[in-house]
């Protein structure tokens, strides 16, 4: 498995679709286009929560393969709904 070339197309979509309104929906659609290395979806998990500020808050989330896990770091305004990723882990 090419973990190189998985982590650039995710960075790569990402600023190619920064207005994507739900990117872990944006990033398990994606990862459907490496299936064969990444095997099977098996979940998607919230391994935490912290309220940043009256509108912001982190969460972290966890997308499990078969064969690879993708963490993910959100950020998301609670008024607005509007997410950002902070950052991610393909391992």
């Amino acid at each position: 498995m090419n973990l190189k070339k998985i982590k650039l197309a995710i960075i790569t979509n990402l600023i190619n679709h920064a207005d994507v309104k739900y990117p872990l929906s944006q990033v398990k659609k994606l990862m459907k286009e490496f299936a064969e290395e990444v095997g099977t979806f098996l979940s998607i998990d919230l391994l935490s929560q912290l309220r940043l500020s009256n509108v912001l808050e982190q969460e972290n989330f966890e997308l499990k393969y078969e064969n690879l896990t993708v963490n993910l770091q959100l950020v998301r305004n609670t008024k607005t709904n509007a997410t950002i990723i902070k950052d991610f882990i393909v391992k």
